[in-house]
């Protein structure tokens, strides 16, 4: 035993000379990485939205909104201004109908333009969601009020079009969400308003008049 290691060496040794350049090695030496499990899953879940029922989860047909992990937790707005975060759903009703939905991030910047029924004003927010508790309910208007426009992060600019009125002079605007700090979700905001806005949008859209003097929106 003591003689036959060093033979086997040698014969291994003379073997890889004399074939290794006929053979070349068809394996590569490597190490293994570590691989975050929410990494692999993190498109496994396909979020839909029907509308028309209310419906909203990676069980529910309708509308592709996005592709999510089962480790997320989401994010779900509804008109009236009430939000619950949940991990993703089979199937969720959203109650008034969704305004947005999308994964929840303690951090993640959010606008939102919402109008108050009872005064008619209407008012510019930039809030970040902060800590929460899984399937509770919060709102982030006072009760009484619409969202009428809400998305993550900050758009440069929002284009507002008024209702037509009696006597108004001003019929459209301009507004920079930059304007204003980031606060907690609950934060009123800032007033835009006190007119009725007919459309909204964050880029420059088709109803926009280029030949009307526009002035840039002041928020109180």
């Amino acid at each position: 035993m003591a003689k036959l290691i060093p033979y086997v060496i040698k014969y291994l040794k003379e073997l890889i000379k004399t074939y290794s350049a006929s053979y070349p090695r068809c394996t590569e030496v490597t190490t293994f990485t570590n691989i975050e499990v929410r990494e692999l899953t993190s498109r496994e879940l396909k979020i839909g939205y029907d509308a028309e029922r209310g419906f909203v989860g990676h069980g529910v047909g309708g509308d592709p909104l996005f592709e999510c992990s089962s480790y997320d937790k989401l994010v779900f707005f509804s008109k009236d201004g009430r939000y619950r975060v949940i991990p993703p759903p089979e199937r969720h009703f959203v109650d008034g109908g969704m305004a947005f939905c999308g994964k929840a991030e303690r951090d993640q910047e959010y606008t939102m333009v919402y109008a108050d029924k009872e005064s008619g004003f209407s008012y510019l927010k930039r809030f970040s969601l902060g800590g929460f508790i899984l399937d509770k309910e919060y709102r982030a208007t006072p009760e009484g009020s619409e969202i009428l426009l809400i998305q993550a992060g900050v758009p440069e600019s929002i284009y507002v079009k008024y209702k037509p009125a009696k006597a108004q002079r001003i019929h459209q605007q301009v507004f920079q969400p930059a304007d204003i700090p980031v606060k907690g979700a609950k934060a009123r905001g800032n007033q835009m308003t006190a007119k009725r806005i007919a459309n909204l949008a964050t880029s420059k859209p088709r109803w926009w008049n280029d030949d009307e003097e526009t002035l840039k929106g002041h928020l109180l």
